[in-house]
């Protein structure tokens, strides 16, 4: 059994709902593909190895335990045994997951499995484990070779596995925060691998903690309270009852101190923070002296400390309020005088310290520090509160910490919108960016252009996908966040975020096909799906798109919007008759007017020849950009007015809507239209819009986009194309590689002669048509061919150096 391909997905995905590891492994190997073909003795001795397998299932959603189907004479697939058994290698290392199962075989011996994580790292070496536990234990190959590992050889490395794996983990404290807030639907991610930082929340409301540290503890306070000397002088100040400490550089020094302060005293260790003592309490000059002569060189100075009879006890404060206390939980309340509890409190509070330990030393915490000496020893701003958790199961600690660090948004979610769908994604994106911005919010927002906060770019990348919405989601400006969620990442990463406020699809076409192991168009759209089911309050759809409209069906949101280009679509008067949510192109003299309906009332938005990125209407593909925007937006409780307004000033202009239908004007006189249409849908769309620009002069088209994804699209690019030029410079977008070469059947190099040979058969004359092999001389030989008056279509996705370009010729 071999593993041929790892990945994992996190966020949801076509497979689960919860972050996973996907593996496929070759099985051919193993002399079958399931536990009755290895025999008994198998199945005994793994049972043996991991006896928790009896006692899981084989995923949450079915009825059959695993261990019925393991024990049974059809056995279970080898693939379904290795994501269960990675369960449970993680388990016991102290992983909360339970999901494993296998999606689909391939062929005769090959499989596809997956199983939850908690942490990545633990979950994928799980995986290679559990392969490594089916190879050892399998019978012996019937051609002699090595023979198979024992179970005792297999329990010493589980032993090392389990050891590795709680090493790793993050410390019981920081998983205990995890937890808690998975269970509020607080949404949290690991910031690295090396050590115990996390962010819990998104945008505006995150909160970062290190280790058992939260971020709404103040950095001063941490310092005053980590310092050498404590922060008893700080609490001193006001009237706290805080031990004294100075340094001391010898040994007289320390007895004239003691004795003006009155014994007992202690020596600490010079260091930060110390709070350990040099043997018992001090109460003579001579007890100093010999205290000074055991503590040994180990530091230039020490530290006088004051010193009180008893026990320090540890006293954790959160949020104004004393949670827990050694000794309290036993003898509830009338153990500590309220007094001393007060005390505490008031030290973190003083520090700026809304999560603390503090240590309280008194020798009875019933009586009140004002009446029977007690001391404030230290206080501690990253308490360990799996500890405290373990002496008192009755109090929820973790929940404490996260009411404090929560308190104005009990989930620490801002508004999350996500767009996916074949074409019209970026765009979408940026209109809705830009009402949100003019309703006077921070919109954070991820396309194929990058990510930005505002109108700062943080991210110069394509950034449709996870990256993107971590990127935006981690950043404190973000106050609501609009995602552009393309295909790639959905397949290969999952969606990145768990869930949504607002979604919309705009299309499902076959642009993608080949690409990540999807094939049809059925399952492009399951893909697409994703987003839709995370969608917890509007889904807008296409409704003239029946794998959009089918959607609506099952996605959980509260309510659907449905978007159409046609107001007699039978779907939407459906919908309409239900009092739902539609926003639709009614006709008018001057090309047509947005409507939204929302519980059976009628408004007009706006004509849609009013939103400059239409082009005066002509543009249908922006109109029915900005319809799906103005949905979402109303999703996400825009005004009407607002989305009126916002629109109306929402342009194609490099800045706006980069790379789509930007039109530049050069100092020649040729009008340049820079688009990033690429495929046969966003072509004929383009090719509209520039049929309604008044150009005097030819018309140029330089095709640097036109089959990159498949062959397929070639012959329908080219009878788009076909006659709507005078010339053509046919050549090839550098940026998209050979990742599609095996969809396309050929390299990449023969695409510019293959598309002039489809525009020929398309009634081109070959004399109209002049092949580029590279990107760069195929733009710049269409603006060279350009004069005074005349046209140049740019399709690209490197529009950034086009615009460059253009300015220079």
């Amino acid at each position: 059994m071999k593993i041929v391909a790892t990945r994992s997905m996190q966020g949801a995905s076509v497979l689960a709902p919860c972050p996973i590891v996907y593996l496929r492994v070759d099985v051919s190997e193993t002399g079958g593909r399931t536990t009755a073909e290895l025999g008994g003795d198998f199945i005994e001795r793994l049972v043996r190895l991991l006896p928790g397998l009896t006692r899981g299932t084989n995923s949450f959603r079915e009825q059959q335990t695993f261990a019925h189907m393991l024990m049974s004479e059809s056995g279970a697939p080898l693939g379904l045994l290795a994501a269960r058994i990675a369960v449970e290698l993680q388990q016991l290392a102290g992983s909360q997951v339970r999901l494993g199962s296998m999606m689909s075989q391939e062929g005769a011996g090959s499989q596809e499995l997956y199983f939850e994580f908690e942490d990545e790292r633990i979950g994928r070496a799980a995986g290679e484990f559990a392969v490594r536990v089916i190879n050892s234990l399998r019978p012996e190959p019937a051609d002699g070779g090595d023979p198979a590992d024992t179970v005792d050889d297999l329990s010493a490395e589980l032993a090392t596995f389990r050891d590795w794996a709680r090493q790793h983990t993050m410390l019981p404290g920081t998983v205990l925060l995890v937890r808690e807030a998975r269970r509020r639907n607080i949404p949290w991610i690991r910031l690295d691998h090396q050590t115990d930082n996390i962010m819990l929340g998104q945008g505006r409301w995150r909160r970062l903690v290190a280790g058992n540290l939260p971020d709404t503890n103040s950095s001063v306070g941490v310092q005053l309270a980590l310092g050498e000397l404590g922060p008893g002088r700080y609490l001193r100040d006001v009237n706290l009852p805080a031990s004294r400490r100075v340094p001391v550089t010898d040994v007289d020094e320390a007895i004239r101190i003691a004795g003006d302060w009155d014994y007992p005293v202690a020596l600490l260790a010079g260091r930060r923070g110390g709070v350990s003592q040099f043997g018992e309490a001090l109460d003579t000059a001579d007890d100093i002296r010999a205290a000074w002569q055991t503590g040994g060189p180990q530091s230039k100075h020490r530290i006088l400390c004051q010193w009180a009879a008893g026990r320090r006890h540890a006293v954790l404060v959160v949020g104004n309020e004393v949670v827990a206390a050694s000794g309290r939980e036993a003898a509830g309340e009338a153990s500590w005088h309220p007094d001393n509890l007060s005390a505490c409190v008031r030290a973190a509070a003083v520090l700026g310290l809304p999560v603390a330990e503090v240590g309280f030393v008194t020798a009875d915490p019933a009586m009140s520090w004002q009446h029977r000496p007690a001391l404030i020893s230290d206080v501690n701003p990253s308490p360990d509160l799996a500890w405290f958790q373990s002496r008192d199961a009755s109090v929820n600690i973790a929940g404490a910490v996260l009411d404090t660090m929560f308190a104005g948004n009990p989930t620490g979610r801002v508004p999350v919108a996500a767009v996916t769908g074949t074409n019209g994604k970026s765009t979408t994106t940026r209109m809705l960016a830009h009402i949100l911005s003019v309703d006077g919010r921070v919109a954070g927002y991820a396309t194929t252009n990058g990510a930005y906060i505002g109108e700062q770019r943080i991210v110069p990348l394509d950034v449709a996908g996870r990256s993107g919405a971590w990127a935006v989601l981690r950043d404190p400006r973000t106050e609501v966040a609009v995602l552009e969620t393309a295909r790639g990442g959905l397949a290969r990463h999952g969606a990145g975020i768990d869930l949504c406020d607002v979604s919309a699809v705009t299309n499902v076409t076959d642009d993608h096909l080949g690409a990540d192991g999807i094939e049809t168009i059925e399952g492009l759209a399951r893909v697409k799906r994703i987003v839709p089911d995370l969608t917890r309050g509007t889904a807008v759809l296409n409704a003239d798109d029946a794998r959009c409209l089918a959607m609506a069906e099952a996605t959980p949101a509260k309510r659907v919007c449905l978007v159409s280009l046609d107001p007699d679509n039978t779907a939407v008067r459906a919908h309409l008759d239900e009092r739902g949510c539609v926003v639709v192109l009614e006709p008018d003299p001057q090309g047509g007017v947005i409507v939204l309906y929302e519980n059976g009332r009628r408004q007009e938005l706006m004509p849609a020849r009013n939103i400059p990125a239409t082009m005066n209407g002509k543009a249908v593909h922006n109109v029915q950009n900005a319809m799906f925007a103005a949905g979402m937006a109303r999703g996400l409780g825009v005004p009407a007015d607002v989305i009126r307004g916002a629109l109306s000033t929402f342009a194609n202009t490099r800045e706006m809507s980069p790379g789509r239908l930007n039109i530049v004007q050069t100092p020649g006189g040729v009008t340049v239209v820079i688009d990033y249409a690429h495929n046969p849908e966003s072509m004929a769309v383009t090719c509209d819009a520039v049929d309604s620009i008044d150009a005097r002069g030819h018309r140029i088209c330089v095709a640097t986009t036109v089959g990159n994804r498949h062959a397929g699209h070639i012959g329908r690019a080219a009878r788009i194309l076909a006659g709507r030029f005078d010339r053509y410079v046919c050549g090839r977008d550098d940026t998209f590689g050979d990742h599609f070469d095996t969809s396309r059947g050929f390299p990449a190099e023969q695409l510019p002669a293959r598309v002039a040979e489809a525009l020929v058969e398309h009634g081109v004359a070959e004399s109209a048509i002049e092949i580029s092999e590279g990107f760069h001389d195929a733009v710049d030989r269409g603006l060279g061919l350009a004069q005074s008056g005349d046209l140049v279509l740019i399709l690209t996705d490197d529009y950034e150096w086009c615009w460059d370009r253009v300015q220079e010729s």
